[in-house]
């Protein structure tokens, strides 16, 4: 087998980590901690008049502003750690962008998710604030005074402040002055403690999403490396910072296995807030999974398919252009970043598939990629889909109608005709609508249902494009250009030889 790399050491790792979190933390948290100064221009009439009338959700309307604001401030952020990490963990021999279904997968996810954690903790902190004030019989217009600057603050934070601010007002009083001047002296040091706080809740975020970006990309990379065939199953170690500050429940996960890369749901670092750990992928197992891939082969190359799609098949149903990941979010998909089709035939959707026609249209991906059809075509691709968009919404009920029906169940036609309508209309197959928007996904995806309606004879789909005048030119365009890459494809394969000689020279350098 094709030996990846051994191991990274602990000491790698963890210094990897944490020289890109010291070259990378400072301008966010200077980011965070300056945007701190715009909740400043709220006015004292505003906030009490807002707590007077009970309107917490206009507080937290602004909290959910301010964690918008950080989510769309972080995801460069968290694409930059994950393409560095990948890249470390697999030195070099992997790279990953947001084209990659996971990638976008995560930064999605984790946007959700951090934009609802910053909303639920400000809204327990102010809400914890107010009826603070109001169990001291403490005026709405006091209130808002002291509630303006630890708007952004964790509950922890707020009450502390709070706290320490009593603290303050207590012993100005035991020391003579006046209510007065100790209120005005307390708010004062509160401030200032607020100024310290925000800029330590700034550190907080940076460090533990950077962290968790990190992981999450280096765990992206051993899995693409492992889809690649140069990497096989790995067993999944836990790895401290190796220092004093290493929390109870981190110390007790050290150099433990807590997982295998073949399983999923398996805990990732960081486990708290500022949390240092790292993963250590040791390889176990043997790289690629021949007998499930040959299985699948026999399963697709069919003796009633064209015979130019059973030759199309026995070139790219191998080891060589597949893969199986059996933790994978959808059925099958082509996988830029290592040229190879991924299909998961545990996935529960599986069974809705036609597996041959699914597969063709990932190799038509794959082709389209390596010979860059869908590009000589944009123009063409764009006139046509503006004369069909206008066409098909014509008569927009008439094809409403027909995709509920059986022909909605073509994968082809049903994905053209939403790559056409944006997905307002669409029948069982189709992307979501908001996959349309990424620049080149509309043209690729059209190229691979046209192609895929010629290779495997599609009769129904031949039927329809034949109903769209420029669906039709098109798709004549689209099968010259496959027949001469696919052509070119067999030239340059031949007996398979020359294109086993130049993937073993390309593992092999990945595998040095």
């Amino acid at each position: 087998m094709f030996k990846f790399c051994k191991a990274r050491s602990p000491n790698e790792t963890l210094s990897d980590l944490e020289n890109f979190l010291r070259e990378n933390s400072d301008e966010p948290i200077e980011f965070l901690s300056r945007m701190v100064d715009d909740w400043r221009k709220i006015s004292y009439d505003e906030l009490e008049a807002t707590i007077a009338a009970g309107k917490l959700d206009e507080l937290i309307d602004w909290q959910s502003r301010y964690a918008k604001i950080v989510n769309e401030k972080f995801s460069p952020l968290w694409l930059a750690a994950m393409a560095q990490a990948a890249s470390k963990a697999t030195r070099g021999r992997i790279t990953i962008d947001d084209s990659d279904f996971r990638v976008k997968d995560f930064l999605r996810t984790r946007g959700a998710e951090l934009v609802t954690l910053l909303s639920d903790e400000s809204k327990r902190a102010l809400a914890a604030i107010i009826l603070h004030g109001q169990a001291n019989m403490i005026p709405p217009k006091k209130i808002a005074q002291q509630i303006r600057p630890l708007i952004g603050l964790n509950a922890r934070q707020a009450q502390a402040n709070v706290n320490y601010r009593d603290r303050i007002f207590n012993r100005f009083v035991e020391q003579g002055l006046s209510a007065a001047t100790a209120n005005q002296r307390a708010d004062k040091a509160a401030l200032k403690y607020a100024s310290k706080q925000h800029r330590q809740r700034a550190e907080t975020i940076v460090h533990t999403e950077l962290a968790r970006a990190y992981n999450q990309g280096a765990h992206e990379g051993i899995l693409a490396a492992q889809r690649a065939g140069l990497m096989g199953r790995c067993e999944m170690v836990w790895s401290t910072a190796g220092t004093n500050r290493v929390c109870g429940r981190c110390l007790a996960l050290k150099d433990t296995v807590v997982g295998h890369t073949d399983e999923s749901g398996v805990t990732l670092p960081p486990l708290h807030p500022r949390c240092r750990c790292t993963i250590i992928y040791r390889e176990v197992g043997k790289p690629l999974t021949a007998p499930e891939v040959q299985t699948f082969a026999r399963t697709i190359i069919k003796p009633d398919n064209p015979p130019k799609l059973n030759e199309l098949l026995k070139v790219y149903a191998t080891d060589e252009y597949i893969t199986v990941d059996k933790s994978a979010k959808i059925p099958t998909y082509y996988e830029l970043n290592s040229g190879k089709i991924v299909y998961n035939p545990n996935h529960p959707d599986w069974k809705f598939y036609d597996p041959t026609s699914a597969f063709t249209h990932e190799v038509t991906h794959l082709i389209d990629v390596e010979n860059g059809i869908a590009v000589s075509l944009s123009n063409a691709i764009f006139a046509a889909v503006e004369k069909c968009r206008q066409l098909i919404f014509e008569r927009k009920e008439h094809y409403e109608q027909l995709l509920d029906g059986k022909i909605g169940l073509n994968m082809s036609i049903s994905d053209l005709i939403a790559a056409i309508t944006d997905s307002q209309i669409c029948g069982a197959f189709a992307h979501s609508a908001d996959y349309w928007n990424t620049l080149g996904h509309r043209e690729r995806e059209i190229v691979a249902n046209l192609a895929t309606i010629y290779y495997t004879d599609d009769n129904e789909g031949r039927t329809f494009i034949e109903t769209l005048p420029p669906l039709k030119i098109l798709f004549e365009e689209v099968k010259r250009l496959y027949e001469t890459s696919h052509n070119f494809t067999r030239r340059r394969i031949g007996t398979d030889a020359p294109r086993q000689k130049r993937t073993a020279g390309r593992i092999r350098s990945l595998s040095t």
